[in-house]
């Protein structure tokens, strides 16, 4: 018998292994349809990629989903990469049920997680560990002291979260590198370098100034002082520096890139809407001090202030879809009757282990069927005291009824403080300030650019470019 040679020993063994993989995800795959509920939606468009291309360079994805689901139902089986397929969705019990049993049944791919894609004991851990940085003491404080610190020539600073998030004003250049990112493939690889470097920096000089001040340092009690004392830990809340190191790119992240990306939308819209910023600077000019905390966040001291926030939380959510993955099987119930695609009529649907279910929140927030025909209309005032949300939106569980927040037992930590920190901005910029387009004209069109999180821009643009004229009024 003749030996083989080392190169095809290497050979053998990579084809083995290839097999070995094709079989566990042909076997795989073939359960998940078996157990899965038979479910409508678009045929495949391409026979490798499905739809993922399409929903890739797609720039309007949820008049995508919505005209789907109109043909389709509530629940729409998607075609993605290798012949599986993405669950989409957008029956509320459904819904609630999905994010009910996030993080303990559905989750996210990776290996060192965070608190926003973390699961089950780790995630509790890492949400008992930094809860403490979210109360109201650490929210009002950072709040009051900052909120007027703007730089109203490019993207809005808000500097509260440096403070509350980082301990100290830490982030001047995280915005400008995450906007310089034009090609979306390139997207991640940048992402990661540039937070890595970021809170790198951060975590050394938090580290230098708690070891110098003691106590008495700012950053002590911010999610970064309580990241650092975790990974000096030896208890059940300690953490590893991978982790710690996590948890810093995540909030960088969720803390502050959102909240500023939702404010620049909110300075978009009043732009568009002059009657509706008027409304806003006289509700404001009533106040001759700042409001208090809770004045700021009751929905009746200032009404069209908070109208106007959860309108743009609303209308444009700094997330567009929540994706995860089913750890092992799950049985979801529905609010309405659904047809499969064998025809059978069914109250509730199975999704097996392995599944990919996706929740399209930018659909859901501007869909007509539960927020009536002027879905896609800024209009502030169904948030007021005297509006009632229709039967269709109440079903929904979340903040105000939004998914904007997420929710159930992964609901955003900092949801309070984002609210507050937006509110106590537009207050002193509104009431201070008149913003109007750079070429003063209301109908000004504006475009989303597409990057990690989503962002206006002035039609025919490069970039996310956002140049208003600023008065003092």
């Amino acid at each position: 018998m003749s030996h083989l040679s080392l190169t095809e020993v290497v050979l053998v063994s990579i084809s083995a292994l290839f097999t070995s993989i094709l079989g566990s995800w042909y076997l795989s795959r073939r359960r998940r349809f078996r157990i899965s509920t038979p479910l409508r939606g678009p045929k495949r468009l391409h026979p490798i990629w499905g739809w993922n291309q399409v929903i890739i360079k797609t720039g309007n994805i949820e008049e995508l989903y919505e005209g789907w689901v109109k043909e389709f139902g509530s629940i729409v089986g998607v075609p993605t990469v290798l012949w599986n397929q993405k669950i989409v969705l957008t029956d509320p019990k459904a819904i609630t049920h999905f994010y009910a049993n996030d993080p303990d049944i559905y989750e996210q791919n990776g290996l060192i997680k965070n608190i926003f894609i973390a699961s089950g004991r780790q995630h509790k851990r890492l949400r008992k560990a930094l809860t403490p940085a979210f109360s109201i003491v650490c929210i009002i404080q950072p709040l009051y002291d900052t909120c007027n610190l703007i730089d109203v020539n490019s993207i809005i600073r808000l500097d509260s979260i440096d403070i509350a998030g980082f301990g100290h004003h830490s982030i001047p250049s995280v915005t400008n590198r995450l906007l310089s990112w034009r090609y979306l493939n390139m997207l991640m690889r940048k992402f990661r370098t540039t937070m890595s470097d970021c809170a790198q920096d951060l975590l050394l000089h938090t580290k230098q100034e708690t070891k110098a001040l003691g106590e008495h340092s700012v950053a002590d009690k911010s999610v970064i002082g309580l990241l650092v004392k975790a990974e000096s830990a030896n208890g059940s809340l300690g953490m590893i520096k991978e982790e710690v190191m996590s948890q810093m790119n995540g909030l960088l992240l969720a803390g502050y890139e959102t909240t500023s990306v939702s404010f620049t939308w909110a300075l978009v819209e009043l732009a568009k809407s002059k009657t509706i910023q008027s409304q806003l600077r006289e509700e404001l000019e009533q106040f001759k001090n700042d409001p208090s905390y809770d004045q700021l966040m009751s929905t009746s001291a200032l009404p069209i202030l908070d109208g106007v926030v959860h309108e743009i939380l609303r209308l444009h959510p700094p997330l567009p879809q929540s994706n995860r993955i089913a750890n092992k099987d799950d049985i979801l119930p529905l609010s309405h009757p659904y047809i499969t695609s064998d025809g059978t009529v069914v109250d509730r649907i199975t999704i097996a282990k392995g599944s990919t279910v996706s929740v399209p929140i930018d659909m859901i927030s501007r869909s007509k069927e539960f927020w009536g025909e002027d879905a896609n209309d800024f209009n502030p005032s169904r948030w007021l005291p005297t509006s009632t949300p229709s039967v269709e939106v109440s079903e929904f569980m979340g903040h105000r009824h939004l998914l904007t927040f997420s929710d159930g037992p992964r609901m955003c930590l900092g949801k309070n403080f984002a609210l507050a920190e937006v509110k106590a901005t537009l207050f002193v910029l509104i009431k201070h300030f008149s913003f109007e387009f750079e070429n003063g004209v209301v109908g000004t069109k504006i475009e989303v650019h597409r990057g990690l999180l989503k962002r206006p821009k002035v039609e025919g643009r490069d970039g996310p470019e956002m140049p208003m004229r600023v008065r003092r009024v």
